[in-house]
Protein backbone atom coordinates (compact mmCIF):
# COMPACT_ATOMS: atom_id res chain seq x y z
CA UNK A 1 0.00 0.00 0.00
CA UNK A 2 1.31 3.45 -0.89
CA UNK A 3 2.39 5.66 1.98
CA UNK A 4 0.54 8.96 2.08
CA UNK A 5 2.64 12.09 1.75
CA UNK A 6 0.46 15.18 2.28
CA UNK A 7 1.29 18.27 0.26
CA UNK A 8 1.07 20.43 3.41
CA UNK A 9 2.15 18.91 6.73
CA UNK A 10 0.85 20.27 10.04
CA UNK A 11 2.98 22.32 12.41
CA UNK A 12 2.64 22.36 16.18
CA UNK A 13 0.32 24.98 17.60
CA UNK A 14 1.96 27.74 19.65
CA UNK A 15 2.34 27.29 23.41
CA UNK A 16 0.96 30.78 24.13
CA UNK A 17 -2.19 31.46 22.20
CA UNK A 18 -2.38 34.63 20.06
CA UNK A 19 -5.70 36.46 19.58
CA UNK A 20 -8.49 34.28 18.16
CA UNK A 21 -10.70 35.57 15.36
CA UNK A 22 -14.04 33.87 14.64
CA UNK A 23 -15.54 34.84 11.30
CA UNK A 24 -17.46 33.23 8.39
CA UNK A 25 -17.07 29.67 9.64
CA UNK A 26 -13.39 30.09 10.58
CA UNK A 27 -11.46 30.18 13.82
CA UNK A 28 -8.09 31.81 13.22
CA UNK A 29 -5.19 32.45 15.56
CA UNK A 30 -3.76 35.74 14.36
CA UNK A 31 -0.10 36.05 15.41
CA UNK A 32 1.50 39.36 14.39
CA UNK A 33 5.25 39.16 15.00
CA UNK A 34 6.24 42.11 12.80
CA UNK A 35 6.57 44.54 15.70
CA UNK A 36 4.87 47.25 13.65
CA UNK A 37 2.55 48.76 16.27
CA UNK A 38 1.93 51.84 14.11
CA UNK A 39 -0.30 49.78 11.84
CA UNK A 40 -1.93 47.51 14.40
CA UNK A 41 -5.22 46.13 13.17
CA UNK A 42 -4.40 46.24 9.44
CA UNK A 43 -3.46 42.58 9.37
CA UNK A 44 -6.82 41.67 10.93
CA UNK A 45 -8.65 43.77 8.33
CA UNK A 46 -6.75 41.99 5.55
CA UNK A 47 -7.56 38.63 7.10
CA UNK A 48 -11.26 39.45 7.44
CA UNK A 49 -11.46 40.45 3.76
CA UNK A 50 -9.81 37.17 2.82
CA UNK A 51 -12.16 35.11 5.00
CA UNK A 52 -15.20 36.80 3.46
CA UNK A 53 -14.05 36.02 -0.08
CA UNK A 54 -12.97 32.41 0.48
CA UNK A 55 -15.86 31.31 2.72
CA UNK A 56 -18.39 31.26 -0.13
CA UNK A 57 -16.59 28.22 -1.54
CA UNK A 58 -15.30 26.59 1.65
CA UNK A 59 -17.97 27.35 4.25
CA UNK A 60 -15.11 27.92 6.69
CA UNK A 61 -12.67 25.31 7.97
CA UNK A 62 -13.07 22.23 10.14
CA UNK A 63 -9.89 23.01 12.07
CA UNK A 64 -8.45 26.15 13.60
CA UNK A 65 -6.02 28.02 11.33
CA UNK A 66 -2.87 29.75 12.58
CA UNK A 67 -1.77 32.87 10.64
CA UNK A 68 1.73 34.11 11.50
CA UNK A 69 3.07 37.43 10.17
CA UNK A 70 6.84 37.92 10.37
CA UNK A 71 9.23 40.50 8.90
CA UNK A 72 10.62 39.33 5.59
CA UNK A 73 11.08 39.95 1.90
CA UNK A 74 7.51 39.16 0.87
CA UNK A 75 5.78 35.91 0.03
CA UNK A 76 3.86 33.35 2.02
CA UNK A 77 3.62 29.61 2.62
CA UNK A 78 1.15 27.15 4.11
CA UNK A 79 1.90 23.96 6.02
CA UNK A 80 -1.17 22.12 7.19
CA UNK A 81 -3.28 24.75 8.95
CA UNK A 82 -0.42 27.22 9.50
CA UNK A 83 0.00 30.18 7.15
CA UNK A 84 3.24 32.18 7.35
CA UNK A 85 3.26 35.68 5.85
CA UNK A 86 6.67 37.27 5.30
CA UNK A 87 5.83 40.98 5.13
CA UNK A 88 8.15 43.69 3.87
CA UNK A 89 6.59 46.69 5.58
CA UNK A 90 4.38 45.73 8.45
CA UNK A 91 1.16 43.80 9.07
CA UNK A 92 -0.63 44.64 5.82
CA UNK A 93 -0.31 44.10 2.07
CA UNK A 94 2.61 46.14 0.80
CA UNK A 95 0.45 47.42 -2.07
CA UNK A 96 -3.00 46.57 -3.50
CA UNK A 97 -1.44 44.09 -5.95
CA UNK A 98 -0.38 41.98 -2.95
CA UNK A 99 -3.95 41.53 -1.70
CA UNK A 100 -4.19 38.10 -3.40
CA UNK A 101 -1.60 36.46 -1.14
CA UNK A 102 -3.71 35.74 1.93
CA UNK A 103 -6.81 34.45 0.05
CA UNK A 104 -4.51 32.15 -1.93
CA UNK A 105 -3.02 30.68 1.25
CA UNK A 106 -6.42 30.44 2.96
CA UNK A 107 -7.68 28.29 0.07
CA UNK A 108 -4.81 25.90 0.78
CA UNK A 109 -5.56 25.83 4.50
CA UNK A 110 -9.31 25.32 4.05
CA UNK A 111 -9.25 22.10 2.02
CA UNK A 112 -8.13 18.66 3.19
CA UNK A 113 -4.55 18.09 2.05
CA UNK A 114 -3.83 15.69 -0.80
CA UNK A 115 -0.84 13.43 -1.29
CA UNK A 116 2.27 15.20 -2.56
CA UNK A 117 2.07 13.84 -6.16
CA UNK A 118 -1.20 15.78 -6.52
CA UNK A 119 0.19 19.10 -5.31
CA UNK A 120 -0.63 20.50 -8.77
CA UNK A 121 -4.33 20.21 -7.91
CA UNK A 122 -3.90 22.28 -4.76
CA UNK A 123 -1.66 24.96 -6.26
CA UNK A 124 -3.77 25.11 -9.42
CA UNK A 125 -6.97 25.51 -7.40
CA UNK A 126 -5.60 28.35 -5.28
CA UNK A 127 -4.27 30.08 -8.41
CA UNK A 128 -7.55 29.75 -10.32
CA UNK A 129 -10.00 30.35 -7.48
CA UNK A 130 -8.39 33.30 -5.68
CA UNK A 131 -9.27 36.06 -8.19
CA UNK A 132 -12.77 34.65 -8.74
CA UNK A 133 -13.72 34.72 -5.07
CA UNK A 134 -12.38 38.24 -4.67
CA UNK A 135 -14.47 39.44 -7.62
CA UNK A 136 -17.57 37.80 -6.13
CA UNK A 137 -16.90 39.54 -2.81
CA UNK A 138 -16.54 42.94 -4.50
CA UNK A 139 -12.81 43.12 -3.71
CA UNK A 140 -11.49 42.99 -7.28
CA UNK A 141 -12.83 44.46 -10.52
CA UNK A 142 -14.19 41.85 -12.93
CA UNK A 143 -12.42 43.42 -15.93
CA UNK A 144 -9.11 43.33 -14.06
CA UNK A 145 -9.56 39.64 -13.25
CA UNK A 146 -10.21 38.63 -16.87
CA UNK A 147 -7.35 40.81 -18.09
CA UNK A 148 -4.95 39.09 -15.71
CA UNK A 149 -6.25 35.58 -16.47
CA UNK A 150 -6.01 36.19 -20.24
CA UNK A 151 -2.41 37.30 -19.70
CA UNK A 152 -1.33 34.61 -17.23
CA UNK A 153 -3.23 31.40 -18.03
CA UNK A 154 -1.35 30.85 -21.33
CA UNK A 155 1.64 29.95 -19.13
CA UNK A 156 -0.28 26.69 -18.66
CA UNK A 157 -0.36 25.91 -22.39
CA UNK A 158 0.49 22.23 -22.99
CA UNK A 159 4.03 21.58 -24.22
CA UNK A 160 5.31 18.67 -26.26
CA UNK A 161 6.55 15.71 -24.25
CA UNK A 162 5.44 16.90 -20.82
CA UNK A 163 3.24 13.92 -20.02
CA UNK A 164 0.96 13.54 -17.01
CA UNK A 165 0.73 16.03 -14.18
CA UNK A 166 0.90 13.53 -11.34
CA UNK A 167 4.14 14.08 -9.43
CA UNK A 168 5.15 17.19 -11.35
CA UNK A 169 7.41 19.71 -9.61
CA UNK A 170 7.72 22.20 -12.48
CA UNK A 171 6.55 25.70 -11.55
CA UNK A 172 4.47 26.46 -14.66
CA UNK A 173 2.80 23.06 -14.42
CA UNK A 174 2.06 23.19 -10.67
CA UNK A 175 0.43 26.61 -10.81
CA UNK A 176 -0.70 27.41 -14.34
CA UNK A 177 -1.46 24.00 -15.81
CA UNK A 178 -3.13 23.23 -12.51
CA UNK A 179 -5.22 26.39 -12.91
CA UNK A 180 -6.11 25.43 -16.50
CA UNK A 181 -7.35 22.07 -15.20
CA UNK A 182 -9.83 23.81 -12.89
CA UNK A 183 -10.98 26.19 -15.65
CA UNK A 184 -11.59 23.16 -17.85
CA UNK A 185 -13.49 21.54 -14.96
CA UNK A 186 -15.63 24.68 -14.64
CA UNK A 187 -16.57 24.54 -18.32
CA UNK A 188 -17.21 20.79 -18.29
CA UNK A 189 -19.56 21.02 -15.30
CA UNK A 190 -21.46 23.85 -16.99
CA UNK A 191 -21.86 21.83 -20.21
CA UNK A 192 -22.70 18.45 -18.75
CA UNK A 193 -25.19 19.72 -16.17
CA UNK A 194 -26.59 22.37 -18.57
CA UNK A 195 -25.81 25.01 -15.98
CA UNK A 196 -27.60 23.31 -13.10
CA UNK A 197 -24.36 22.89 -11.12
CA UNK A 198 -21.07 24.72 -10.85
CA UNK A 199 -17.55 24.07 -9.61
CA UNK A 200 -18.40 25.82 -6.35
CA UNK A 201 -20.89 23.04 -5.55
CA UNK A 202 -18.24 20.38 -6.10
CA UNK A 203 -15.54 22.17 -4.12
CA UNK A 204 -17.86 22.55 -1.15
CA UNK A 205 -18.22 18.76 -1.06
CA UNK A 206 -14.42 18.41 -0.94
CA UNK A 207 -14.07 21.09 1.74
CA UNK A 208 -16.57 19.27 3.98
CA UNK A 209 -14.59 16.03 3.97
CA UNK A 210 -12.86 15.19 7.24
CA UNK A 211 -9.12 15.87 7.01
CA UNK A 212 -6.51 13.18 7.68
CA UNK A 213 -3.00 12.19 6.62
CA UNK A 214 -4.08 9.48 4.19
CA UNK A 215 -6.12 11.38 1.66
CA UNK A 216 -6.08 10.65 -2.07
CA UNK A 217 -7.37 12.76 -4.95
CA UNK A 218 -9.68 9.94 -6.05
CA UNK A 219 -11.54 10.23 -2.74
CA UNK A 220 -11.86 13.99 -3.16
CA UNK A 221 -13.16 13.71 -6.73
CA UNK A 222 -15.57 10.93 -5.80
CA UNK A 223 -17.16 13.27 -3.23
CA UNK A 224 -17.31 16.10 -5.75
CA UNK A 225 -18.86 13.92 -8.45
CA UNK A 226 -21.46 12.64 -5.98
CA UNK A 227 -22.47 16.26 -5.42
CA UNK A 228 -22.69 16.80 -9.19
CA UNK A 229 -24.66 13.60 -9.77
CA UNK A 230 -22.33 12.23 -12.47
CA UNK A 231 -18.61 11.34 -12.85
CA UNK A 232 -17.43 14.56 -14.43
CA UNK A 233 -14.34 15.50 -12.44
CA UNK A 234 -12.91 12.04 -11.82
CA UNK A 235 -12.64 11.53 -15.57
CA UNK A 236 -10.89 14.87 -16.04
CA UNK A 237 -8.51 14.18 -13.16
CA UNK A 238 -7.45 10.78 -14.46
CA UNK A 239 -6.80 12.20 -17.91
CA UNK A 240 -4.73 15.15 -16.69
CA UNK A 241 -2.89 13.02 -14.15
CA UNK A 242 -1.86 10.50 -16.79
CA UNK A 243 -1.51 12.64 -19.93
CA UNK A 244 -1.32 16.26 -18.80
CA UNK A 245 -3.25 19.31 -19.97
CA UNK A 246 -4.49 18.84 -23.53
CA UNK A 247 -6.62 21.99 -24.01
CA UNK A 248 -5.13 25.37 -24.88
CA UNK A 249 -6.11 27.92 -22.17
CA UNK A 250 -6.60 30.70 -24.73
CA UNK A 251 -9.26 28.59 -26.45
CA UNK A 252 -10.91 27.78 -23.13
CA UNK A 253 -11.12 31.51 -22.37
CA UNK A 254 -12.54 32.09 -25.87
CA UNK A 255 -15.35 29.64 -25.05
CA UNK A 256 -16.21 31.98 -22.18
CA UNK A 257 -16.07 34.94 -24.56
CA UNK A 258 -12.81 36.35 -23.16
CA UNK A 259 -10.45 37.43 -25.94
CA UNK A 260 -7.16 39.23 -25.44
CA UNK A 261 -6.32 41.98 -27.95
CA UNK A 262 -3.49 44.55 -28.15
CA UNK A 263 -5.92 47.08 -26.66
CA UNK A 264 -6.93 44.81 -23.77
CA UNK A 265 -9.59 42.18 -23.17
CA UNK A 266 -12.88 42.14 -25.06
CA UNK A 267 -15.95 40.07 -24.23
CA UNK A 268 -17.96 38.15 -26.83
CA UNK A 269 -21.62 37.95 -25.85
CA UNK A 270 -22.30 35.15 -28.35
CA UNK A 271 -19.54 32.81 -27.11
CA UNK A 272 -20.66 29.23 -26.28
CA UNK A 273 -20.17 29.71 -22.53
CA UNK A 274 -20.73 33.47 -22.24
CA UNK A 275 -23.46 32.79 -19.68
CA UNK A 276 -20.96 30.92 -17.51
CA UNK A 277 -18.58 33.89 -17.71
CA UNK A 278 -21.31 36.17 -16.40
CA UNK A 279 -22.16 33.74 -13.59
CA UNK A 280 -18.52 33.37 -12.52
CA UNK A 281 -18.39 37.01 -11.51
CA UNK A 282 -21.53 36.76 -9.36
CA UNK A 283 -21.89 35.38 -5.82
CA UNK A 284 -22.84 31.71 -5.87
CA UNK A 285 -26.57 30.98 -5.57
CA UNK A 286 -25.53 28.15 -3.23
CA UNK A 287 -22.70 29.34 -0.94
CA UNK A 288 -21.01 26.49 0.89
CA UNK A 289 -22.48 25.53 4.25
CA UNK A 290 -20.77 23.17 6.68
Amino acid sequence: MAVASPAHTPEKTPTSEPPLLRSHGYEVWLDDRTGDTAHAGELQQWLERALISVSETTGGAAERIHVVAIPGEGGASTRGRTITLRLEDGPRPRRPSSEWVLPHELIHASFPSLWEPDLWLEEGLATYLEPLVRVRAGQLAEAEMWRDLARDLPQGRPRAGEGGLRGTKTWHRLYWQGAVFWLQAELEIFRRTTGAHNLNDALCAWARLADNDDFGAEQAFAAMDTELGQPILSELYRGASARGIERDPTRLLAELGVVRTPAGVVFKADAPAAELRRRLAQPSPRPCQR
